[in-house]
């Protein structure tokens, strides 16, 4: 082994130390960052979990009918009037169809 060889040995060797003191530094600066980041999730969650609670109140209703229930009997009515709809396109043709066939045969006399 030279000297030349020796030198950079060295030279890799105290690249490696300060890579090592800057990964360290780094690790102790995420550690407090990772502590700071739960932190201001946990409060955030918090926020949400308060700011949530009057819309389930309002989706759910809090003694009174809620939207959920609101929207299901408008779907229901919506149903039910479908309903009706098509009993009275469906029965006026054949109550039309019957009174023409009744004056028709009143008039022919069959």
């Amino acid at each position: 082994m030279t000297s030349n060889d020796a030198n950079r040995i060295h030279e890799r060797i105290d690249d490696v130390c300060a890579s090592i003191a800057s990964i360290k530094d780094t690790m102790h600066t995420d550690k407090e960052d990772i502590k700071e980041s739960i932190h201001s999730l946990t409060v955030k969650v918090t926020e949400w979990t308060t700011a949530s609670i009057p819309c389930r109140r309002i989706v759910l209703g809090n003694g009174k009918d809620g939207i959920a229930t609101r929207i299901d009997r408008l779907e229901q009515s919506e149903s039910n009037r479908n309903a009706w709809f098509w009993i009275i396109v469906g029965g006026v043709p054949t109550v039309v169809s019957a009174v023409i066939v009744g004056i028709f045969r009143w008039v022919t006399g069959q």
